[in-house]
């Protein structure tokens, strides 16, 4: 076999090689470049906290340690308070929901910010305003029915819904904090 037919048979793994690290240091520079939203309000999520809990003043709580799972703690100047919470579906990590809560732990209410699960099962939870009032006034989910077809993603919105509940019993906020007014 010649020199030149064995250099033939690594150019490509050369090429590859190269193309994969240069793709690789792009994306590494663009993520560092992104800007920290962690303690963002933008407008979707704006407008879940006003569906959920009204018009007023909400402010991400960042002076609060966060419970594992926990994505945003929002407040209300009423003394609301609210979960940011991303969960898994049929998709890792598909499904993000905001759970506002009453005084006594229990769901005032859930909405979605974004579900991106597979293509028709997402959307079809998404669109279910009764499958999400479902929730109301419970800290107990076992009996809430999930979306006919889209099992995974009922059940990754199940499962935000337990972790702020759980998130809530977990963080150290006195009734005057919560205003007691949420109910």
């Amino acid at each position: 076999m010649s020199k030149y037919l064995k250099f033939k048979n690594l150019k490509p793994a050369i090429v590859l090689g190269s193309i994969t690290t240069v793709m690789t240091a792009i994306l590494v520079v663009t993520t560092n470049l992104l800007p920290d939203t962690s303690g963002v309000m933008t407008d979707k999520l704006l407008a879940v906290c006003v569906s959920l809990m009204g018009e007023g003043e909400f402010t991400i709580r960042e002076d609060l340690e966060k419970p594992e799972g926990i994505d945003k703690i929002i407040s209300k100047n009423d003394g609301g308070l609210a979960f940011e919470v991303t969960a898994s579906g049929y998709n890792q990590n598909s499904i993000n929901v905001l759970v506002a809560m009453n005084g006594d732990g229990t769901v005032k209410g859930i909405a979605p910010i974004s579900i991106s699960d597979s293509p028709g099962y997402g959307d079809k939870v998404e669109k279910d305003a009764d499958f999400f009032a479902r929730f109301g006034g419970k800290n107990d989910f076992a009996d809430v029915a999930g979306v006919s077809g889209a099992t995974r993603t009922s059940k990754g919105v199940i499962k935000a819904a337990e972790i702020a509940v759980e998130a809530y019993k977990s963080i150290p906020i006195h009734e005057w904090e919560l205003g007691g007014g949420n109910e």
